[in-house]
């Protein structure tokens, strides 16, 4: 029903653990176009990572401040 309702949009919430390996094979049994399905793939990992860099990056650079304090 969610593809219905949202379409291929769905597909962004693959940025989550776990929907990475549910979402893909229900948008291909929903006829996803390929496309679109890398094209927002694309989108929901970037965002992922770049999160966990900013927080693995921001981290690092936190607790050098502390220790250099």
């Amino acid at each position: 029903g969610w593809f219905d309702r949202f379409g291929g949009l769905i597909l962004l919430l693959t940025v989550l653990p776990g929907f990475g390996t549910i979402i893909p094979p229900v948008a291909g049994a929903n006829g996803i176009r390929f496309p679109f399905f890398i094209l927002m793939i694309f989108i929901a990992k970037l965002i992922r990572f770049w999160a966990l860099a900013l927080i693995l990056f921001g981290s690092a650079k936190a607790l050098r401040n502390w220790w250099q304090s």
